[in-house]
């Protein structure tokens, strides 16, 4: 992933990663401060992450640019959905949007993932990592 010059920015709760994972923390979600080729990780698992309506009228143009969304939380995924994202979701505590087909792809992150994230603090950033490593692949 590195060596593919990836740009990672984390907006939320930061993520422990395996170490050598190169990212970025961001502070607020500013579409000028986007190339279109990043892969944007909100993690709202705490459900702290604030997102106002122009955040997702930017995140949809961002997306629309070639940046990659992954969500993980359950607190804004009906908000994601009353702002045309998606149309349903399952058991699913994350989702990503792929900037190459903007498919949503459900099941990224699950009830069972929080569970095993008790123990194991790195699964979200494996997670983080394989999805990004996929899309790279495609």
């Amino acid at each position: 992933m590195n060596e593919q010059n990836v740009t990672l920015l984390i907006y939320g709760d930061s993520i422990d990663f395996k170490d050598g994972v190169q990212y970025d923390n961001i502070s607020e979600i500013d579409k000028t401060n986007f190339r279109g080729d990043e892969f944007l990780v909100i993690n709202d698992r705490n459900s702290n992450v604030l997102l106002s309506d122009d955040d997702y009228v930017e995140l949809k143009e961002l997306i629309a640019t070639g940046v990659t969304l992954m969500y993980f939380g359950d607190s804004k995924l009906d908000e994601f959905k009353d702002n045309g994202f998606y149309s349903s979701y399952n058991d699913c505590l994350g989702f990503y949007i792929s900037a190459i087909d903007y498919t949503v792809i459900f099941g990224l992150w699950s009830i069972k993932d929080e569970e095993i994230y008790k123990t194991n603090k790195k699964l979200l950033g494996q997670t983080v990592v394989e999805t990004v490593v996929y899309e790279l692949k495609k």
